[in-house]
């Protein structure tokens, strides 16, 4: 055990070094192609270096494949691939493909030039076709077509290459176009065409449901970002290598996104980037919205989240100030507690009380800039008294036997029988709030209180705040919260789902440590 340590280190060494030397050749055969693509005394070079590309990538493959199995074996997966190999791994598969492309477009060019130089010979010399062409094609290696699998960044070289070498080829019938169509694709994009039988007259209609799917340049301009947005923060110390990938994935995006060629560039990035802070219902009803938009801009951002904002503000009435710790009898939608599935109860009443609530409870209530507490004489509201929310509803009524405010509202503005609120207790229909309801056993007393205490004359008026109550009576350890799923965004970026248990009366907020580690 003692000695494999070493031999282990250095296999895993000496496997990284050949990998090294394999990306170099790889990645020199995509810049000499890039070089070509413009400069013609390049065209000679890039094609010496792309006759060996293809057994150099699959050697790239065939040690990446054995350097896992063996740091797997040896239960160091953790030694590769690391995050940097990963990120190295994708851009060698983009850069094979993009050499390949290269080559089929040199490869186009001088056909077009070779035909054109055949054209003028004709003049002076006849020619048979058949051997034009078999001349001109002998002198060319085999291209294979690329697969595609559904991730949409292979998606333009996939389409590219699949167009040059099939699709515009007019020597080739449709079926057997749909043939290499079929054979090119797998997993999500191989589900688009599958259920098209093979024949002649269905090869258009598949390949108009692939770039129906695929060939979108909205969304193509949004994965491009994603992938510039997303890269991996550098923790560990920089290295040739992580600057290397830092540089690949970043400016092969951003010149992706530049093919794209969109009209105003600023304005999208600026819609991505806010609509990135939208929530998932919030952006699904976006794209709903903008479906038949190319490229949307931030102004029509903006728009579409005013006429949410209306739309939310016609909906739900407490947005726009009303009381919402009342509900009237038509429009009750209180959820069964443990006591009404007959076990005991835990009852936590949530009131917000806005000091808004109409322009026309400010015209005739007064706001009252200095408030004693009926319960305990300190200086503020009825509903901000800690020890009026910890009492029980009993005790409550007791408090408020002498109190000449509403019961309705806990106003101190009117009495119970002048209040204009068209809100009641939510657990039953009577006029009093319901943080003073009674269980069924006391209701002919609280029936007595009521009327008691809803004949007593006005008093003065009281200060109206937000707060959030609890108030709690527990006669059993059992309690049942309800609970959310939610997402939650880290300092990279990305969301990760969340289960939250809501409690309305915890005056803290916990998260696991685990968790915590993830964000």
């Amino acid at each position: 055990l003692i000695n494999m340590a070493p031999s282990h280190e250095l296999s895993v060494s000496s496997l990284k070094r050949k990998l090294s030397n394999l990306v170099s050749k790889i990645k020199a055969c995509n810049d000499m192609g890039r070089l070509a693509l413009t400069d013609t005394s390049k065209v000679t070079a890039f094609k010496g270096q792309f006759r060996s590309l293809e057994k150099s990538y699959e050697k790239y493959e065939a040690l990446v494949d054995e350097l896992t199995d063996l740091c797997e074996a040896q239960g160091t997966p953790e030694d590769f691939p690391t995050t940097t190999d990963t990120v190295t791994i994708k851009t060698m598969e983009r850069y094979f493909n993009e050499a390949n492309s290269t080559y089929v477009a040199l490869s186009e060019k001088d056909a077009t030039v070779a035909g054109e130089r055949a054209t003028r010979l004709s003049t002076t010399i006849p020619l048979n076709d058949s051997s034009v062409r078999i001349a001109s094609s002998n002198h060319l290696p085999k291209i294979s077509l690329p697969e595609f699998d559904g991730n949409l960044l292979s998606w333009p070289k996939f389409k590219d290459i699949f167009v040059s070498l099939i699709h515009d080829d007019d020597a080739l019938v449709p079926v057997k176009k749909f043939h290499y169509l079929v054979s090119s694709l797998k997993g999500p994009a191989l589900a688009v065409i599958q259920t098209l039988p093979v024949t002649t007259g269905n090869y258009p209609l598949a390949w108009q449901a692939l770039c129906s799917q695929y060939d979108n340049k909205r969304l193509l301009a949004t994965t491009y970002l994603n992938e510039v947005v997303n890269f991996p923060r550098l923790t560990s110390k920089a290295t040739v290598e992580s600057f290397t990938s830092f540089l690949s994935i970043v400016s092969e995006n951003v010149a992706a996104f530049r093919h794209l060629k969109i009209e105003k560039e600023a304005d999208f990035i600026l819609f991505y980037m806010a609509s990135r802070a939208l929530d998932p219902y919030t952006r699904e009803l976006l794209e709903v919205h903008f479906k038949d938009t190319p490229f949307p801009s931030f102004e029509e951002l903006s728009t579409f989240i005013r006429d949410r904002v209306r739309a939310l503000q016609l909906a739900d009435p407490t947005s726009l100030g009303v009381t919402s710790n009342f509900s009237t009898t038509s429009t009750k939608t209180t959820k069964p507690t443990i006591s009404s599935l007959g076990g005991h109860r835990k009852t936590s009443l949530l009131v917000n009380q806005s000091s808004s609530s109409s322009s026309k409870q400010k015209r005739s209530e007064p706001k009252s800039t200095s408030v004693s507490c009926i319960v305990c004489g300190e200086k503020h509201s009825l509903l901000n008294c800690l020890r009026f929310a910890e009492a029980s509803p009993k005790q409550r009524f007791d408090m408020l036997k002498r109190w000449n405010g509403c019961r309705n509202c806990l106003s101190s503005n009117h009495a119970t029988k002048e209040c204009k609120s068209q809100w009641h207790c939510r657990f039953c229909p009577e006029r009093h709030h319901a943080m003073l309801h009674l269980k069924k056993s006391d209701s002919g007393r609280s029936s007595a209180h009521d009327s008691t205490l809803a004949a007593t004359p006005q008093a003065k008026g009281m200060d109206q705040s937000p707060v959030c109550c609890n108030a709690t009576r527990v006669d059993d350890p059992d309690v049942l919260l309800g609970t959310a799923l939610a997402e939650i965004e880290d300092k990279r970026g990305v969301y990760h789902k969340i289960r939250l248990v809501i409690d309305s009366g915890s005056q803290f907020s916990f998260i696991t440590k685990r968790f915590a580690r993830r964000l």
